[in-house]
C-alpha cells in the first residue's frame, strides 16, 4: 500500500473494501506495479511520468472522484 502511496499521492478509496478482503488485496498489489509498467515509468523517461500523471488525473476526475 506503501507503494501506491508514493505512486498516486493518495489512498484509493478501494483500500478500505479490500482490507476486508485479503486475497483482492495481494491481487491489487500485483496489479498496480504492472499497470503502471514499474520500474521503467520511474526510473524512465520523464515524459512517460508525465502522461501517465495525466492519464490518472483524467481518469479520476471521470470517475468523479
Amino acid at each position: 500500500m506503501q507503494l501506491v502511496i508514493i505512486l498516486i499521492g493518495t489512498i484509493p478509496n478501494c483500500d478500505v473494501v479490500m482490507g476486508i478482503w485479503p486475497t483482492s488485496f495481494q491481487a491489487y498489489n500485483l496489479w498496480v506495479p504492472n499497470l503502471l509498467n514499474l520500474p521503467a515509468s520511474i526510473f524512465g523517461n520523464k515524459e512517460i511520468k508525465r502522461l501517465m500523471g495525466l492519464a490518472m488525473y483524467h481518469s479520476s476526475s471521470s470517475a468523479g472522484t
